[in-house]
């Protein structure tokens, strides 16, 4: 294995403001791996991806960080001896889901939001970006709502540049990845980009009534690993009594 390029960045700001940013960033080139666990030509070369977390709630997230490590010492603290004179008793700590609850009600105010700053994939065949968001919202189905954008490019190309000439068969592992990159050409929309070249765009949204829409389909059912169950047959209608 062989990594030309490796590198790590994170960052803070604003924690002298009602509201802070962390971010953090990773970059990788030059990757090699002998046997190669996917074929060359869809095997990353290069990597990079941006991440924030911004319009964090200082003030807010603090005292959720003060009142969990109280929690914690109060249950690592040992039991009073027998005979030893009794403290007054410090008021309790909240539990940690009444804590965490109420540091996310925090973050849905202030609409803190994870963002997807810069992500970047490139391979021989193919590449691939990406750029979203999702913000907080305590009343969604899912705690968040939001979306993304992936863009792939050259996948079209590929695709066609692997199906077997003609009369002639293809071994199972180009069948299976065929079959893979098939699915995956048929969920993007087909487009065009600024130098001509086909590309697929997958847009990506989560409702606050907990839909996951692909390019305005609704595959909540299908990611679930099933679809809605089928309506309950009508009950057959009563016999009529027989004429003696």
């Amino acid at each position: 294995m062989a990594l030309g390029h490796l590198a790590f960045r994170s960052g803070l700001t604003d924690l002298d403001q009602a509201m802070s940013t962390v971010s953090m960033g990773i970059e990788a080139r030059d990757f090699t791996m002998t046997p190669s666990p996917a074929p060359v030509a869809f095997t990353p070369r290069a990597f990079e991806m941006k991440l924030s977390v911004a319009k964090l709630p200082n003030s807010a997230l603090w005292k959720a960080f003060t009142e969990l490590a109280k929690s914690a010492e109060a249950e690592e603290a040992p039991p009073a001896k027998k005979g030893a004179k009794a403290k007054a008793a410090a008021p309790a700590s909240p539990s940690a889901d009444v804590v965490m609850q109420q540091a996310m009600a925090a973050m849905g105010e202030a609409g803190t939001e994870l963002r997807i700053d810069v992500l970047n994939l490139d391979t021989p065949a193919t590449a691939g970006t990406a750029t979203g968001a999702v913000k907080v919202a305590t009343q969604a189905a899912f705690g968040v709502t939001g979306g993304a954008t992936v863009l792939l490019r050259g996948i079209d190309a590929a695709v066609k540049a692997m199906q077997p000439a003609p009369g002639a068969k293809p071994d199972k592992e180009t069948q299976d990845l065929l079959a893979g990159l098939a699915m995956v050409q048929a969920l993007g929309q087909a487009g065009k980009d600024d130098t001509g070249a086909d590309t697929r765009t997958y847009k990506i949204d989560i409702t606050e009534a907990g839909q996951l829409l692909l390019n305005g389909a609704d595959m909540t059912a299908l990611l679930a690993g099933g679809s809605e169950p089928a309506p309950a047959p009508a009950p057959a209608p009563a016999e009529k009594p027989k004429k003696k």
